[in-house]
């Protein structure tokens, strides 16, 4: 269970990284992108094939770090 959490937490930061990589190179603004990301991996994410994006196992902890965001950005 553990590593279901450590797992998805990775692949949410990793998301993050790249959004930002993407932005930086299209001198884009990295806002509308992490919101995309976040459409991603979300709760009513799509289930593609064998792989699952609704990162349900930890979805307490990712609203925490949504919020905390949240006050970063203000």
């Amino acid at each position: 269970m553990a590593d279901a959490h450590v797992l998805e937490v990775g692949i949410g930061l990793t998301l993050v990284g790249l959004a930002g990589l993407l932005a930086s190179r299209l001198k884009f603004s990295i806002v509308p992108l992490l919101i995309i990301a976040g459409m991603i991996v979300g709760p009513h994410a799509p289930k593609i094939g064998p792989i699952d994006f609704r990162f349900l196992e930890s979805a307490p902890l990712i609203a925490f770090m949504g919020r905390m965001g949240i006050l970063f950005l203000l």
